[in-house]
């Protein structure tokens, strides 16, 4: 990350920082969604536990490598940022829907979907910082990041679409097994 950090280090952080805080609750919104899915008393439902663990799983490597990156950064695993406050309370919005433990499924993982437009969109802002940079080393980590949250948008999408078909047709729910 050279080349991004040249001109405004303290503000990289901050971006960093942001999707820190937001990969965290992510981390926390898919172990909270699995808790719903492995209880479901529909086997198609539980089959999806393993496509969300997978997720779940990349996006604690996020945690792991944005720590690593402020952590050389000189801004330890846990600073505190505007940005990164910001991306708490989104995330607490988000987890209150998911922890509530009321609602239908379909309802969180619409919730669950939100989130991952957010996330999306979040990564493909650092993807363009470092595109504008010409900071080739950060393009390539950053890219990958952003790609893998492409498809868990993709997934997301997949199953509020199947569900919605479901509610709306009275289809039966077809859900994806496999990537």
């Amino acid at each position: 990350m050279k080349r991004l950090i040249e001109k405004h280090p303290e503000r990289v952080v901050d971006y960093l920082a942001e999707r820190l805080a937001f990969e965290r609750g992510g981390v926390r919104l898919y172990e909270a969604l699995l808790e719903h899915v492995e209880e479901a008393p529909e086997p198609e439902v539980r089959a999806l536990a393993t496509l969300l663990r997978r997720q779940r799983d990349e996006e604690r490597e996020h945690v792991t490598w944005l720590q690593a990156q402020l952590e050389a950064l000189g801004a330890g695993s846990h600073p505190h940022s505007a940005r990164a406050e910001l991306s708490r309370e989104e995330t607490r919005g988000l987890a209150h829907v998911i922890l509530e433990g009321h609602a239908p499924l379909p309802h969180l993982l619409h919730a669950l979907l939100a989130a991952e437009l957010v996330d999306h969109a979040g990564w493909d802002l650092l993807v363009a910082l470092a595109d504008e940079a010409h900071d080739m080393e950060a393009q390539r980590a950053l890219r990958q990041r952003r790609d893998e949250e492409a498809r868990h948008l993709a997934l997301c999408r997949e199953l509020a679409e199947r569900f919605a078909v479901q509610q709306v047709l009275d289809e039966p729910l077809r859900l994806p097994v496999t990537p």
